[in-house]
């Protein structure tokens, strides 16, 4: 097989019946949200240029030149430098999935090894192209200790939203989550293990939910009320749900985290205090405390500097909760719970 680097190239590798459409659904179905459709989107315009249809079998696939040139179109049509690194990370987590149906195809006997290593170099060409640059933004501000015991201690138990958004912010702040990280949290994910209670986590850019936080004493009092009192109660249903009559019942989205937190702190104007700064504040307050290895925080905080490797052989260390501890010991010890009860 000759890999032409400025056309689609030959693919006999996986099965002819599968189509783009086939292997994008597959894709995208363990996306959710504004995740799902941005890549969605990113993933239909590249097609669009490199003029694939969707309903045409994976016969052929285009290399790095094809998708360095789709990117240089869109730096020409001055699009957002985040837009074009979302849609490049859509096409890479594309062609990473195409390379398991490779795989499949290899044990399945449908294709030989030479032609997996074709279509693997040819991958990793593609899984190689560059983000472009972003331009500086002002760094995020993270909320102090006194800031956050501030933020958590100013809402009220007055009301069920009361409640559930002292307990979102709660685990925001208690366990350094992502916003999408607790959008696709459901009932189920909550587990006790040795004495801990966990939250098993989908990271960022990942399928399944290998991740996981754990869940402090001193923080679980203030997210036990809502749990109690949740209208979701069964296994599969969100963690976080929204409590207005257009949507009752329905898992928040990621904007709808980000409203809630800003309204709270608005309140107290912090209103440079982002969502995400809230996670930087659980970062800086774990860090500040001198008890927090740098790397104990990575595997906390789920980054993707940490290899693969590094995941399991951390994780003994990982379950006694050390980041989360030292939070929990600096930000909630003594807040009293959401209600009285």
């Amino acid at each position: 097989m000759t890999i032409n680097h400025t056309e689609s190239v030959s693919l006999p590798v996986l099965p002819t019946r599968t189509t783009w459409r086939d292997l994008v659904e597959s894709f995208l179905s363990e996306y959710r949200g504004a995740s799902r459709a941005s890549y969605s989107n990113g993933i239909r315009q590249f097609l669009t240029f490199s003029n694939i249809p969707m309903d045409s079998t994976l016969t052929n696939i285009t290399d790095e030149t094809l998708v360095k040139s789709w990117r240089d179109s869109m730096l020409d049509a001055r699009q957002s430098p985040y837009t074009i690194n979302s849609y490049l990370a859509a096409i890479r987590g594309l062609y990473r999935h195409m390379m398991s149906y490779a795989r499949r195809a290899l044990r399945s006997g449908n294709v030989t090894v030479d032609q997996v290593s074709h279509i693997t170099i040819l991958i990793e060409g593609v899984m190689a192209v560059r983000k472009v640059r972003t331009p500086n933004t002002p760094a995020r501000i993270p909320a102090t200790v006194e800031q956050c015991r501030e933020i958590i201690e100013s809402i009220p138990a007055d009301s069920l939203t009361d409640i559930r958004d002292k307990a979102i912010i709660s685990l925001l702040i208690g366990t350094g989550l992502r916003r999408i990280e607790l959008v696709r949290a459901i009932r189920a994910d909550l587990v006790h293990q040795g004495g801990q209670l966990l939250l098993k986590v989908q990271r960022k850019g990942m399928h399944s939910k290998h991740g996981f936080v754990v869940i402090q004493p001193d923080v679980e009092k203030l997210i036990r009320p809502w749990l109690a009192q949740s209208p979701c109660q069964q296994t599969d249903n969100p963690l976080f749900c929204s409590l207005s009559n257009r949507r009752y019942g329905n898992p928040l989205t990621a904007r709808s985290i980000s409203r809630i937190v800003r309204d709270r702190l608005d309140v107290l104007n912090l209103s440079h205090i982002s969502t995400h700064g809230l996670r930087h504040s659980f970062a800086s307050a774990a860090l500040s405390s001198g008890q927090v290895e740098l790397r104990d925080l990575q595997q906390c905080l789920g980054h993707s500097s940490v290899v693969t490797t590094e995941i399991y052989t951390h994780t003994t260390s990982r379950l006694e909760g050390l980041p989360e501890r030292v939070v929990a010991d600096l930000i909630f010890a003594d807040i009293p719970r959401s209600d009285t009860t």
